[in-house]
């Protein structure tokens, strides 16, 4: 095997765990709380929709509404995840006490579409997420709303759709478009090594993680939003895209 593929099996080789529930059930790191994803159903393919409506809780914070309603939009239109609602995380919700800022929550597949449920924290979250991009938590450019539900849609997006079946040396993940991200991910392992850096330096939370779908989504929500994206970052978000037939231009850039 080559470095890269050492590399792709010491995060990517999943240990039976009893159940693919057991496997899809993903929680954050403590100390940033950006979510749980617990994500169901089948299928695969990448869609394009016109934009539709979205239900958004009135009591959640302004500008977060106005993220939140950006994300969404930009999910739908780019990769056809489409998010039916923007809900609260209030006292009674089981991720209040656990202080999770946000999270995405992949409800059915309907005609072929994965939809789902961002929840997200009433207040105003913008310090909070402004000082872990000033602490290097996060990346210059990705410490905001619409970077941090870009990250928990990714999450949604991939795992959505996987699955595990039976493989030589045990449960292997299939669907979520797993050939494309692992396409993704060995280009932006090959950039990275080309040029001195380490992969994890993505961000703190991706190497205190230290998990290949954290990394995948710090990769994704950077590619994005980041202000000056490191070469690996945008060698996998180009080879992404291009892997999945989609417009290849960062969120950024469209919302100029």
């Amino acid at each position: 095997m080559s470095e890269i593929d050492d590399f792709l099996a010491s995060i990517g080789v999943i240990e039976a765990r009893g159940s693919v529930d057991d496997f899809l059930e993903h929680h954050g790191v403590k100390g940033m709380h950006w979510g749980v994803r617990k994500d169901r159903g089948s299928g695969e393919g990448i869609y394009r929709s016109q934009l539709a409506s979205v239900e958004i809780d009135p009591t959640i914070n302004k500008s977060t509404q106005a993220a939140a309603k950006q994300v969404a939009d930009l999910m739908r239109s780019r990769y056809g995840y489409d998010i039916k609602q923007i809900k609260a995380i209030t006292p009674d919700n089981p991720e209040y006490a656990m202080g999770t800022a946000a999270y995405v929550e992949n409800n059915s597949i309907h005609g072929g579409r994965s939809q789902g449920t961002i929840f997200v924290r009433t207040t105003d979250l913008s310090k909070d997420l402004k000082h872990g991009e000033e602490t290097g938590w996060v990346a210059p450019g990705t410490g905001n709303v619409k970077a941090m539900l870009t990250h928990e849609s990714a999450h949604a997006l991939f795992h959505s759709e996987e699955s595990l079946k039976p493989g030589f040396l045990g449960p292997k993940v299939v669907g979520g478009h797993i050939e494309e991200r692992t396409n993704a991910l060995k280009a932006a392992i090959k950039v990275a090594n080309q040029t001195g850096v380490s992969i994890w330096s993505t961000s703190d939370y991706a190497a205190t993680a230290g998990v290949r779908q954290e990394l995948e989504a710090e990769l994704f929500a950077q590619y994005h939003w980041a202000d000056n994206p490191a070469p690996f970052v945008v060698a996998y978000g180009k080879t992404l895209s291009e892997g999945l037939g989609v417009d290849a231009t960062p969120f950024k850039d469209v919302v100029k």
